[in-house]
């Protein structure tokens, strides 16, 4: 169990393009530190005027690490979506600024915080990984195709994760991470995320679905009811951030004011709720197509969104017991989750 001395930091890694919102999310989670928290930002081809801004905005809070020798000469995976700076945390066990610390977070720099990290570094970690199942993988179920795992076995989204780094370096799990996107970059079709699922196998803990909220599902709590919300649709700085709600732009419009990236960020319009609103017709709208067209993965997924806020339920019941990741869990999903001890129907505890 950590206690309050246990040392911890958390860290972001970017491109030059990502470099601003790095920022502001390392800004946002200073804000909500009641103690003073040590962070940092690993880059690659950050602008000097980038730099010279990072440095205004955040001070000697955040370090700011020039990472790019970590990917010299390596053959990994990366597309026009995703950049070889996607990697940087598979080196987190390398990182020298790292060694004092025995937790540490790993943000995806489109993870905006509303609670003290703090608290997420605090949580009972039994094992070296603390991460989140990515839902979206279990009604297609890929993964275990196109992976070296063993049956039933579970799948974590990267965007937040908590490291134990001594059990990490000891196991090596890092360093297997590596391993396999350079040796088999064929088979990691969502790059580091699939690598990292390889290496952590029957090593990682559930953490509690709030602290890594995604907006590319189909049922989500409310914006301020989350610990963490993680943009996996539209970004927040994209000229039409359908999806994205008003109180989210309005926190990186505040945290961005005085600084160089002001202008990326436009002021919240009634189109938008509009928006909000016509994508969630959208939705519906596709689960009743996958039913007449009867195709399969998208029937798949339409039963799979039924039931999302009562298999956020469950998993909430996993990380609050510090259970580790389940095998099986669309068996778990698929069973009578709709059904109370009393027969009625349960309601999504956020």
């Amino acid at each position: 169990m950590p206690t309050a001395n246990t040392p911890w930091c958390f860290f972001l890694a970017s491109d030059r393009d990502y470099f601003p919102y790095a920022c502001l999310a390392a800004l946002r989670a200073l804000e909500l530190s009641a103690w003073q928290a040590s962070g940092f930002i690993l880059h690659v081809d950050a602008t000097e005027a980038d730099r010279v801004a990072a440095a205004q905005l955040l001070g000697d809070s955040i370090g700011i690490v020039d990472a790019s020798s970590f990917l010299q000469g390596l053959s990994y995976r990366y597309d026009g979506r995703i950049t070889k700076t996607a990697y940087l945390r598979l080196f987190a066990d390398l990182v020298p600024e790292f060694k004092p610390y025995s937790r540490v977070i790993y943000l995806d720099c489109d993870v905006l915080f509303n609670r003290d990290l703090s608290d997420l570094a605090s949580i009972d970690l039994r094992v070296p990984l603390l991460a989140a199942h990515d839902l979206t993988a279990y009604y297609d179920l890929g993964f275990r195709d196109r992976l070296p795992v063993g049956p039933g076995a579970p799948y974590f989204n990267s965007g937040v994760l908590v490291f134990d780094l001594p059990n990490v370096r000891e196991a090596r799990l890092l360093e297997a991470a590596r391993y396999f996107a350079e040796n088999h970059g064929e088979q990691c079709v969502q790059h580091d995320q699939d690598a990292l699922n390889v290496a952590f196998e029957g090593n990682w803990q559930t953490l509690h679905p709030l602290w890594n909220t995604m907006t590319n599902l189909h049922w989500m709590p409310a914006f301020s009811k989350t610990f963490a919300r993680h943009f996996t649709g539209k970004k927040p700085w994209t000229n039409n951030p359908t999806g994205v709600e008003t109180e989210a732009i309005a926190i990186y419009r505040r945290l961005s004011a005085r600084t160089k990236w002001a202008d990326k960020f436009r002021q919240p319009s009634r189109w938008m709720t509009l928006t909000l609103a016509m994508k969630r017709l959208e939705r519906t709208a596709n689960a009743a197509l996958a039913h007449l067209d009867a195709d399969g993965r998208r029937l798949r997924r339409a039963r799979f969104n039924q039931k999302l806020s009562l298999i956020w339920d469950l998993l909430s019941e996993d990380a609050n017991n510090c259970q580790l990741a389940r095998s099986f869990p669309e068996r778990a999903f698929a069973g009578e989750l709709a059904i109370g001890g009393r027969g009625q129907r349960r309601q999504p505890n956020v």
